[in-house]
């Protein structure tokens, strides 16, 4: 079956094309003047070209290329037009302005804190001490988290559990400090050592 290769189709694959060269030789490329631009419009400088030189009329006697040769040779590198104009933020002034004016009137919120816990509490029946742990956010426990150090499902897990809910109800009812009352006496109302 043929494919609809032939010879000239194989010979073109493998010998490169042969490009005509340009008629005429430019020897010094002249930009165009640019009039003045409107001020939304980028600004264009024309830039003279410039005549390359060999490396060797470059060259220092240290045979290194650096700044100094790379200039020599091709001349200063062009530097990015920018454009001069008003900085703008992500919003309005009119909207920065009513949003720093309402920060003064906003009421201040005590933080609260959060965090980690850890704490040596007694069995539920009197038992042996567990050291029982939990995350508190926005001051309140979270409940997944009690007693995660020991193996889910494992007596020392449910021992412990029960344990911080016994825990829980003692420093409701003993303790002065109103956020961590309220902290405690939630996780004690809250709270279920079985789920």
């Amino acid at each position: 079956m043929a494919v609809g290769m032939n010879w000239a189709r194989i010979a073109a694959y493998f010998e490169p094309a042969h490009v005509e060269p340009p008629a005429e030789v430019v020897e010094r490329y002249e930009s165009p003047v640019v009039e003045s631009a409107p001020v939304s419009a980028p600004v264009v400088r024309a830039v003279a070209p410039v005549v390359p030189k060999t490396l060797q009329e470059c060259m220092g006697a240290d045979n290194l290329v650096n700044d100094q040769v790379l200039r020599c040779r091709y001349g200063d590198r062009p530097q990015p037009m920018r454009e001069e104009r008003a900085v703008q933020g992500m919003v309005s002034a009119q909207y920065l302005a009513e949003y720093k004016a309402g920060q003064g009137a906003r009421p201040v919120r005590r933080a609260v804190s959060g965090g980690f816990e850890s704490h040596r509490i007694k069995g539920w029946d009197g038992g042996g001490p567990y050291i029982a742990s939990w995350s508190v956010s926005d001051n309140r426990v979270d409940y997944g988290s009690v007693c995660t150090s020991y193996r889910g499902g494992s007596i020392e897990y449910r021992e412990c559990r029960k344990g911080a809910k016994q825990w829980f109800k003692e420093q409701c009812r003993v303790k002065r400090d109103p956020a961590l009352r309220e902290r405690y006496c939630s996780a004690a109302s809250g709270f279920s050592p079985m789920g």
